[in-house]
């Protein structure tokens, strides 16, 4: 119903009668949907302009208006003549809507801000972490292939770190393949059971 007659925007015209905007208020309270209607036509425009004021968003101004429209619709009866005119009651109605939208923007805001600072030093300490553990497990890895025998820390250098195939360490150093192959596979083997060593006596080896 209201979404209805509210699509013809701010600047919308309207014939209305003359009737009073008590009047308007009390019919409203009976469920008279014109007199919501000729309302809306006589004040939604000075409403926009107090809530855009404070938000500063057309948008988000005439949904509020829409809000604070849809609220006297099902509050209409607890409007007082003694305590002033209409206009004044919605002008302070639609202040408040908008104060509390505007809260709520600034609290979204800062939390958004704070959501960002606590992810960034998250980020911080996991790559300081994760760098540390890298370093730490390259020293290790570095200790174990030093213990290696010299042929075999060779075979492991040439191989992993300069990218050799096995077929290319032996003709490198004049060694036959299957001699090469057999040094490599000592030198994981040792290396892994020195891993796991390391492993079982608390400290971690990736």
């Amino acid at each position: 119903m209201l979404y209805e007659f509210t699509q013809q925007g701010p600047s919308a015209r309207q014939p209305f009668d003359e009737d009073a905007d008590d009047e308007l208020i009390r019919r409203i309270s009976r469920r008279d949907q014109r007199a919501l209607q000729l309302l809306m036509v006589r004040h939604r425009p000075l409403l926009w302009k107090v809530i855009n004021r404070c938000v500063a968003n057309p948008a988000e101004s005439e949904e509020i208006v829409q809000q604070c429209f849809l609220l006297l619709w099902e509050r209409a009866d607890e409007y007082n003549p003694a305590r002033g005119k209409v206009v004044a009651w919605l002008v302070t109605l639609c202040q408040r809507r908008a104060i509390d939208a505007l809260r709520r923007r600034e609290t979204y805001e800062r939390c958004k801000e704070r959501y960002a600072a606590h992810s960034h030093d998250e980020r911080d300490a996991w790559h300081s972490s994760n760098v540390a553990s890298a370093n730490e497990s390259a020293a290790i890895l570095s200790r174990l292939i030093n213990q290696l025998p010299a042929a075999q820390r060779e075979a492991v250098h040439l191989i992993f770190f300069r990218g050799m195939s096995q077929r290319q360490v032996a003709e490198y150093t004049c060694t036959p393949i299957g001699t090469i192959k057999t040094r490599i596979e000592l030198a994981l083997r040792k290396l892994r059971k020195a891993a796991a060593s390391i492993g079982s006596s608390g400290e971690e080896f990736y």
